[in-house]
Parts: structure tokens; sequence; C-alpha cells
């Protein structure tokens, strides 16, 4: 149970940095490509998608971050 807790704990506190970070980009007026953003997506899965993860990453540039986020939740 406190491995689930530290798991749901580190997951919330990198949202918060991808959040600060995007924040600041834009603020910055930097653009990201999107497939980093897709990179960063996947990179952030449980391990019961590694799966997907596998198959989007894999992908030459052909996978948008709509793509991504429509194979996660199917």
């Amino acid at each position: 149970m406190d491995e689930l807790v530290t798991n749901q704990s580190d997951a919330f506190k990198n949202e918060i940095v991808n959040q600060v970070m995007g924040d600041a980009l834009t603020a910055a007026d930097v653009e990201v490509k999107e497939r980093y953003l897709v990179l960063s997506l996947m990179e952030g899965v449980r391990h019961e998608y590694d799966v997907v993860a596998v198959h989007v990453t894999s992908q030459q540039a052909t996978s948008t971050l709509e793509d991504a986020q429509f194979l996660l939740i199917m």
C-alpha cells in the first residue's frame, strides 16, 4: 500500500513539474514539437500500458498526441 501511495505522489509531483515547465515554455513563447509531447506522455504511463507505449514510440513521427491519448483510453 505504501508503494502505491508513493507512486501516486511521484506521479502528482511529475505532473506539477510538467505543468510548471509547460507554463514557463509558453511564457517564453517556445514552441514544443508534438513528437516531444507524445514521448513525454508515453514516458509517464504505467507498466500495464507498455504495449501502447512501445507501439506509439516506435512510429517514426506518425503518432500524434491525439492518437496516443486515444490508444491509452481504448
